[in-house]
């Protein structure tokens, strides 16, 4: 049964806003957002995900997490077709995530007009402009925002055939399909939104909206199965990352889910928080429009509430942008002071902006600029330390899983070096180790530890804590290790045959060769890096 819009389409679209007006709106907003992402972009791979989506733009491979399950496989591909202008992978990506930023935020300026008027888009273009969180993601290589646009786009082209341009179906069915292929949670979150739209349309564009849709999924599944090394190969690394990562979050709603979810909304929408909390202010929503916006939304507030996100994935909350820009437009637009003009309407816009760009530039999180500079210059760092202390040929650099300081980093950077992630993961096939070298990844079932001589381990932000020493005293004979301190940052070396105790599956040796290896180190750790501590500084 399909809802009953009664009012005309042309009043739903409120044309009596002049184009022209309404063009320049939308230049000036996408010249706001090209010029922010542009002046503050990042100049190298920011986060973990983002060195992943490097890899796979080198070799497609999710079962080696190049990229990470389900693969991203459209985004890589657009990834590779920019790559032709911009060679660098991060350029690449951060000019994908621009291009995706002023998506979002024209489709949000007119869906605000569509539904409360020019006013009101102007104020939640401008919200959008200066999102702390939305302003982040438009400046790292990250998936993200890109699903925000493709969201903007699917939720626009529904409402035009919700309001009676049923042909407009057809492609919304098109980007919900490439949508499904730059990032499949698109598709969870917005299949409610598309049956709506299709059961607005009629049965006969609804079927040939589902033909088509589906046409477009198998454009690109099936291309992707094939790079990925066939069915068995990439749904057996999705199950074992989902079994893994799955395991690590709650759905109960604890203090600190309570927190994150609070920090997460002040990033989104900083001083106009508030502006959630507001009723009974003036806003004339049209026909069937409370049924489309509840409709849209109410997956991803589902997954929000529900703890499934945490601190590192606060892109997440992005998908939800232009619903909740838009009200919070027509809110700011109904408020008193508003109407009123003057002094006081411009002190709350030089406040809003102020607020705002202060919390993107200086809070103290990942997702702000002065976190993604100060990563720019210690990261580089770290590196140079590593290399001072490990000799390629000879030395295993480890370094954890991390979304920073990780595996994923340092071996990318490092290709020359054989990089372990720490730890051992179990995977379908047993239990394996990721590794790096020469930008190329592996899951090994057996490390080579008989072909190097020592190894070098560094875990970020643990030095001199207590449960980085307990972890010490735990796993290694301490006896037989050496910490390095480089420019500030603590290196803890050892002999290659005692892996095995961070990784026992992957590293055993067998006593004799045990044997030998200990009388070589203890040589070796005497004359090139010795058994006490030692400072070296580097510039």
């Amino acid at each position: 049964m399909r809802v009953d819009v009664t009012l005309p389409t042309a009043h739903l679209l409120r044309p009596a806003v002049r184009q022209h007006t309404a063009l320049i709106d939308h230049l000036l907003l996408l010249l706001l957002i090209i010029a922010s992402r542009w002046i503050f972009r990042s100049h190298a791979l920011y986060q973990m995900d983002s060195v992943n989506f490097a890899l796979g733009m080198q070799h497609f491979a999710p079962v080696l997490h190049q990229p990470h399950p389900p693969g991203y496989f459209l985004y890589v591909k657009l990834a590779q077709l920019v790559q032709h202008i911009l060679p660098n992978p991060n350029d690449a990506l951060v000019a994908i995530s621009i291009g995706a930023s002023c998506l979002a935020a024209a489709l949000t300026y007119q869906l605000a007009q569509v539904w409360f008027g020019r006013t009101a888009a102007r104020w939640a273009g401008m919200l959008f402009v200066f999102s702390p969180l939305a302003w982040f993601h438009g400046t790292v290589a990250m998936v993200y925002i890109v699903e925000s646009g493709m969201t903007a786009l699917i939720g626009y082209l529904c409402w035009l055939a919700f309001c009676g341009k049923r042909e407009m179906v057809i492609p919304a069915a098109i980007a919900f399909g490439l949508a499904a292929g730059i990032r499949q949670s698109t598709a969870l979150f917005l299949a409610p939104l598309l049956l709506l739209a299709l059961r607005q349309a009629g049965w006969r564009y609804a079927l040939m909206a589902m033909g088509i849709g589906a046409f477009t999924v198998a454009a690109w599944f099936f291309p992707m199965i094939t790079e990925s090394g066939g069915y068995t190969a990439y749904f057996t690394a999705l199950d074992d990352l989902w079994v893994r990562v799955s395991g690590s979050h709650t759905l109960l709603l604890t203090l600190w889910h309570t927190i994150f979810m609070v920090t997460a909304i002040g990033l989104c929408f900083g001083a106009a928080t508030p502006l959630l909390l507001v009723r009974g202010l003036p806003l004339t929503l049209p026909p069937g429009a409370t049924l489309f916006l509840a409709t849209w939304m109410s997956l991803g507030l589902l997954f929000f509430l529900g703890g499934v996100f945490t601190l590192m994935n606060l892109g997440y909350p992005l998908f939800l942008f232009t619903p909740l820009f838009a009200l919070l437009g027509a809110k700011l637009a109904a408020l008193p002071v508003m109407a009123e003009g003057g002094r006081k309407r411009l002190l709350l816009i030089l406040v809003l902006i102020a607020v705002h760009t202060a919390i993107f530039l200086f809070i103290p999180l990942y997702t702000s600029h002065a976190a993604i500079s100060q990563y720019e210059l210690d990261l580089p760092r770290v590196e140079r330390g590593l290399r001072a202390v490990a000799i390629p040929k000879k030395t295993i650099v480890v370094a954890l899983d991390a979304h920073f300081y990780g595996f994923r980093h340092i071996g990318y950077d490092l290709p020359e070096y054989l990089v372990l992630s720490y730890p051992e993961h179990h995977f379908s096939r047993g239990t394996g180790v990721f590794s790096m070298q020469g930008r190329r990844t592996e899951i090994l079932g057996s490390i080579p530890v008989g072909q190097y001589e020592r190894f070098v381990l560094y875990i970020p932000w643990a030095r001199n804590t207590e449960d980085y020493r307990r972890f010490l005293n735990s796993h290694f004979d301490t006896k037989n290790m050496s910490t390095v301190n480089v420019g500030g940052d603590e290196f803890l070396t050892g002999p290659a045959s005692a892996l095995d105790r961070i990784f026992p599956a992957t590293a055993r040796i067998d006593q004799d060769d045990r044997m030998q290896y200990h009388r070589s180190e203890v040589a070796i750790g005497s004359t090139e890096i010795g058994t006490l501590t030692t400072t070296i500084k580097t510039q």
